[in-house]
């Protein structure tokens, strides 16, 4: 597993609230946002966060599921307003599901490549 360094972003600074954890960062819902592929071993989450530093705190994979949580410093709800994460994958992610630890949903996902 291999989380990217460069957090790439796409955001209007309007809008964008301020969590409040001890560290300032939080667990943050991906429900009903998308998950690029754009690798055969290689996802792009796109975090509901405004410049929000997300963290991927968590990635488990099986046979079935690729299992993903993430901690960002901001939240925000628009589309308009978010962060992206590219994560490698142990292997190809195939036909596994791709499942939100926060919320607990499957996500949606759109092959890039």
């Amino acid at each position: 597993m291999a989380v990217l360094p460069t957090v790439l972003v796409a955001a209007l600074l309007m809008g964008c609230g301020v969590s409040g954890g001890a560290d300032g960062r939080e667990p943050v819902s991906l429900a009903g946002w998308d998950v690029a592929v754009i690798a055969e071993d290689t996802l792009e989450l796109t975090i509901p966060s405004c410049l929000g530093q997300p963290w991927l705190t968590g990635l488990a994979q099986d046979d079935e599921v690729v299992t993903v949580e993430v901690v960002t410093t901001v939240v925000d709800e628009g589309p308009a307003c978010a962060d992206v994460l590219r994560v490698e994958l142990d292997e190809p992610l195939g036909d596994r599901q791709v499942v939100d630890a926060t919320s607990g949903e499957a996500l949606r996902i759109r092959v890039r490549y």
